[in-house]
């Protein structure tokens, strides 16, 4: 039998308290959500804002059906026609309508959708639990932690319940973010290559490639991410020009009927910074800004963003360790552009599994790691429903949301964290602290 590359680590007697913690919060604040919701919709019988936690049943897998009608003209030109027969217009980039397509071919999509987005989440559940056990935790509390993150995942419920893609992105993006932490920048290229396609918020990804001065991986993803959507295009509509202006007329739609719109509801469940000045004016009752001004309040709120994103980067994220770059990169992924919903937030999963490591690696070394008990609770929060805080029948949910992410992202400036869990320590880096049991005392 063939000796494994390092004996088996001893293993950690209790969940570290920091593990413990975030379990215990994110397991009570669903429980108070859901009861809350209970009370708010069967007792009290109040009206449809305060049916929170999941949307209504009516918009159960609205964002899977409303795109049906237009697929029945996929690959034709009157595939953009706008009218009542073809419904909703088509909001994404071009590829993102592939993933819509390879759905839509199976005569129970939803199904298919559902199946392989649990299959995604296990796999990945498995996956981390390994990458936990490796660094000293029993499988026994191994599984359970992960299990409490995923049955308390608000992100993941609210997307399956939706019915969106964001399923695909974030499984490209996460395994794009694995290659890049473990070294493997052309496959890193690739997936943030393919991320970006179907949304183009997961270019700022490249920015690690660009830190470590990995220019020609840089130049194969843009090269590849243009081929991806000049293909799509083609496939789309026959043709590539009136496919363009086809995607491009959906966008607008989406910034006139969404970024630039007042919607409790979907306001409640947005998480960006634009959305925080969204729902202040919805909570305190002011006059919008007429469509033209808040237009151009809107292009003056990107510019904006675009400068910060530069300035943090250039000034302070590329000189942090790998985790605090990746945390911080991410958050300004989901909370800097001007529309970002709840299940985006799925893409928080990969830098909080790393700042789990590093909370697993300090526990056993006996060592304090500041800011990380902080980070871990902001996670704890992002992670469960807040939308049962409701005021004068606005949602705050999202708002709150804002405002953590601002202050996670303060935390992963502030504090560098350790890149030392990226990988499995050698043997010699796994000794028992003080407290922990050795030998046939450890709990396998």
């Amino acid at each position: 039998m063939t000796a494994s590359k390092y004996p088996s680590p001893p293993v950690i007697a209790c969940m570290p308290p920091i593990l413990r913690r975030f379990c215990v919060l994110t397991i009570l604040l669903t429980v108070v959500a859901l009861a809350t919701k209970y009370v708010c919709q069967h007792v009290l019988h109040l009206p449809e804002e305060y049916c929170f936690y999941f949307i209504p049943w009516h918009y159960r897998s609205v964002d899977f059906r409303c795109f049906i009608p237009r697929f029945k003209d996929f690959h034709h030109s009157t595939f953009f026609a706008r009218d009542a027969v073809h419904g909703m217009m088509f909001t994404y980039p071009a590829p993102g309508a592939m993933v819509y397509h390879f759905f839509y071919l199976f005569r129970h999509g939803i199904r298919v959708y559902l199946f392989i987005s649990a299959s995604c989440a296990i796999l990945a559940a498995a996956a981390f639990s390994k990458s936990l056990r490796r660094h000293g935790l029993s499988w026994r509390m191994a599984i359970f932690f992960m299990t409490t993150a995923v049955l308390t995942s608000y992100p993941l419920s609210f997307n399956s319940w939706l019915g969106n893609t964001e399923i695909v992105l974030s499984v490209l993006l996460g395994l794009g973010l694995y290659f890049f932490a473990i070294g493997r920048d052309w496959e890193a290229a690739t997936f943030f290559a393919l991320a970006a396609s179907l949304k183009i918020y997961p270019l700022i990804f490249f920015a690690l490639l660009l830190g470590r001065k990995r220019y020609r991986q840089i130049v194969f993803g843009i090269v590849l991410f243009a081929v991806v959507n000049v293909v799509s295009l083609w496939m789309l509509a026959g043709s590539v020009f009136a496919a363009q202006r086809g995607i491009q007329d959906g966008l607008t739609f989406y910034q006139n009927g969404y970024a630039l719109a007042f919607m409790p509801h979907d306001v409640g469940v947005d998480h960006s910074l634009w959305a925080l000045v969204k729902g202040s004016i919805l909570l305190f009752k002011l006059h919008p800004p007429a469509f033209a001004a808040w237009a151009n309040d809107l292009r003056l709120y990107m510019l904006v963003m675009v400068a910060a994103m530069l300035l943090l980067y250039f000034v302070r994220i590329r000189k942090l360790p790998l985790v605090n770059q990746l945390l911080c990169l991410s958050i300004i992924s989901v909370s800097f552009s001007p529309g970002s919903k709840d299940y985006t937030l799925m893409n928080l999963y990969v830098p909080w599994g790393l700042l789990v490591l590093v909370a697993v690696d300090a526990y056993r070394a006996g060592r304090s790691v500041p800011g990380l008990n902080a980070a871990i609770t902001c996670f704890a929060l992002l992670f469960v429903p807040l939308n049962e805080f409701i005021v004068n029948g606005v949602v705050l949910s999202g708002q709150l949301k804002a405002i953590i992410l601002v202050v996670l992202l303060v935390i992963g400036l502030k504090y560098p964290f350790s890149e030392r869990s990226l990988k499995t320590p050698p043997h010699s880096e796994l000794t028992p602290a003080p407290w922990m049991p050795s030998g046939d005392e450890a709990i396998a």
